[in-house]
């Protein structure tokens, strides 16, 4: 195991709920720290890499990423993830009380 190693899956789960805080349509959850943990930079990386298909390449931080092309993307594939964490610790939390 890489002990430096940063998990990718954990950063794009931040944002996805950072994202969903501050701009979600529909709240599901309210995460206001995700945002300040991540920062700016950061967040503004991770919104580059999911609008640019993945492609760390293709990050300029001159530039923010546009909203509208990271929103289908994040909502089909990543927020699922915090979603379903989400449920099931709420479950297992209604079953433990």
């Amino acid at each position: 195991m890489i002990d430096t190693r940063e998990s990718i899956t954990a950063k794009l789960c931040s944002f996805a709920r950072a994202y969903h805080s501050n701009f979600g349509r529909q709240k599901i959850f309210d995460d206001y720290l995700a945002y300040d943990m991540m920062g700016k930079a950061e967040y503004g990386e991770i919104g580059q890499l999911i609008e640019h298909d993945y492609d760390d390449s293709a990050f300029d931080d001159r530039h923010d990423f546009h909203a509208d092309a990271v929103y289908p993307l994040l909502n089909r594939y990543i927020t699922p993830i915090p979603l379903s964490r989400i449920a099931f610790a709420e479950r297992r939390l209604a079953a433990f009380a």
